[in-house]
């Protein structure tokens, strides 16, 4: 994989500076707030730019009265 740098890929930037605050973010916040699509992949290339970041399965159910909630 050709990883980008940080220093010149504004699209890692925004994902960088999206997740610098140590907050948990699911893929959708993530691909509206730092506006990517694979964020998979900006989270690859982060990493071979020497980034540690943790990636966390969330387990979800659908409830009838409230929606989808964590399990």
């Amino acid at each position: 994989m050709h990883a980008a740098s940080l220093d010149r890929s504004p699209r890692l930037q925004r994902v960088h500076a999206l997740l610098s605050d140590g907050v948990e973010r699911s893929t959708l916040e993530i691909i509206a707030k730092a506006k990517v699509c694979a964020v998979n992949s900006c989270i690859s290339e982060l990493r071979v730019n020497g980034f540690r970041i943790a990636c966390c399965g969330v387990a979800l159910k659908i409830d009838p009265l409230r929606g989808v909630i964590r399990v």
